[in-house]
């Protein structure tokens, strides 16, 4: 593909967006991926302060042995339930090999989140650790909120989107460039927002290589993105595994969940079995 970067136009990025969207991703490498991308666009990184909150973010993990058989009993190690340290497969804000800690804003958003693909198909009734994670201190996040789909659903994107909104027509020398900023955004939302089977897990390469970039900036510690599983009424977040080491985020509480799916198109029902806020090194102590 040619390099539209030096004079772009409206249709130029249009047409682009068209084709990148129709290439089959698992013929090309990351690199090959990122050169694409740098002949096609110029992103703007943009974010808002995150500051420090008594709101949990909530990480979700199916309750499973090594051997990946589902289980009753919750899991008794805090590094269990943190994050993967070293992913085999592509997710929408991870490439493989590099670990991030992913989240949700609700604990039923971070259930479906875990459970999906599974509940429908192979098990009605599943259980879940599910943690409840504290921001300490303020921290600079990402918020992907191009999607029209999700302004349906979420008053929050909507505000963010407006925001970004003003920001960029103060800084605009014309309407092109809104006009610009615009598509390329919603291409990336798009990426962000794509529903992904099982086994198709290389959809999320540019989605999953946008996010590595911009978390490795010295700026961004996270990215925000709509719950796809959920519908689009919450959001995910991506953060920056130097967070837990550098005790920003943090482990308050931790909670033993049963998920009953009760319809394929519905959010599973969730009860709390038990919840412990006690801790002895990594381990979890429940009572």
């Amino acid at each position: 593909m040619k390099d539209i970067t030096i004079n772009p136009t409206y249709k130029k990025i249009r047409r682009r967006t068209l084709s990148l969207r129709k290439i089959d991703l698992t013929q090309f490498t990351n690199d090959e991926i990122i050169n694409l991308l740098k002949k096609s666009f110029h992103f703007e990184i943009e974010s808002f302060s995150q500051k420090p909150t008594n709101r949990p973010i909530y990480r979700a993990r199916i309750n499973e042995d090594e051997a990946h058989n589902y289980r009753y009993t919750p899991f008794d190690n805090k590094n269990q339930i943190t994050y993967l340290e070293n992913p085999s497969k592509y997710g929408r804000c991870n490439i493989i090999g590099s670990p991030v800690f992913y989240g949700a804003d609700g604990l039923d958003v971070a259930a479906c989140e875990s459970c999906n693909g599974i509940l429908s198909q192979e098990q009605p009734i599943m259980y879940l650790t599910i943690g409840e994670w504290i921001l300490k201190n303020e921290i600079e996040v990402s918020i992907i909120c191009h999607s029209k789909r999700a302004h349906k659903k979420s008053g929050d994107l909507i505000v963010a989107y407006r925001s970004l909104l003003s920001l960029k027509k103060k800084k605009a020398t014309n309407k092109k460039e809104i006009k610009i900023w615009k598509i390329i955004n919603s291409f990336l939302s798009n990426e962000f927002s794509k529903e992904v089977q099982s086994n198709e897990e290389a959809k999320y390469k540019i989605s999953a290589l946008f996010t590595s970039k911009l978390l490795k900036s010295p700026k961004v510690s996270g990215v925000y993105y709509p719950s796809v599983s959920y519908r689009f009424y919450g959001h995910n977040v991506a953060l920056d595994i130097d967070l837990i080491d550098n005790g920003t985020l943090v482990l308050e509480s931790v909670n033993h969940v049963k998920c009953t799916f009760v319809h394929k198109k519905k959010p599973p029902k969730i009860e709390i079995l038990n919840s412990t806020q006690a801790f002895l090194g990594d381990s979890i102590i429940w009572h």
